[in-house]
């Protein structure tokens, strides 16, 4: 189970990443908090960056199977269009190069988070180099969605010692590229409608 601010998911459990592991593949590295564990279906997700993403533009994920299952899902989410940064400026009528207050930035950015979260963009969930597909279902579909949540607001890029841990109301649009159109959508943060 994993807290996230006020709300418990049973569903969810967090494994430390172990120290001296590396990435399943060579010249992609594995990020430091670990891998998520969908419990009912076994699905696990562990965050990486590749070195062609080297302005960190995209979130990376590899999506693996329970251990009955061998194929390996590289999941790759644009993360946060329009920046909450970018709705701080628009809001005080600023433009790209006029500095923002530190305090009000982070006064805003965090009730921003809390009022209308971000949004989120999966556009590919296909095979790793080699690998075979993975059989996708509903059941996988919405534990891939609540896992990206996870993932992108309590683990994302904000400085939680400033604003608020979430879960917020985000939305994940998702429709990737590796799973059947019949399992795309528009998805609201569900850890979010639970808490409210």
């Amino acid at each position: 189970m994993v807290r996230w601010g006020a709300v418990e998911i049973a569903d969810l459990d967090q494994i430390p990443l172990a120290p001296g592991s590396k990435a399943p593949v060579d010249e992609q590295h594995l990020l430091a908090f670990g891998t998520t564990l969908h419990r009912p279906t076994g699905l696990r997700l562990t965050p990486y960056q590749s070195d062609w993403n080297d302005r960190g533009m995209n979130r990376e994920f590899y999506l693996t199977p329970p251990p009955a299952e061998t194929w390996r899902i590289e999941v790759v989410v644009r993360d946060g269009h329009p920046l909450i940064r970018t709705r701080v400026r628009d809001h005080l009528g600023l433009t790209l190069n006029d500095d923002i207050p530190h305090d009000v930035e982070v006064d805003l950015s965090g009730r921003m988070l809390v009022d209308f979260g971000e949004v989120f963009e999966c556009f590919s969930a296909a095979p790793a180099w080699g690998e075979p597909g993975a059989v996708w279902t509903v059941e996988r579909r919405d534990a891939l969605v609540l896992m990206l949540f996870w993932a992108l607001e309590r683990y994302g890029r904000y400085n939680h010692r400033m604003f608020p841990t979430g879960p917020f109301p985000s939305i994940l649009k998702f429709e990737p590229e590796g799973v059947p159109e019949a399992l795309h959508g528009t998805f609201r943060n569900p850890a979010w409608q639970q808490g409210q």
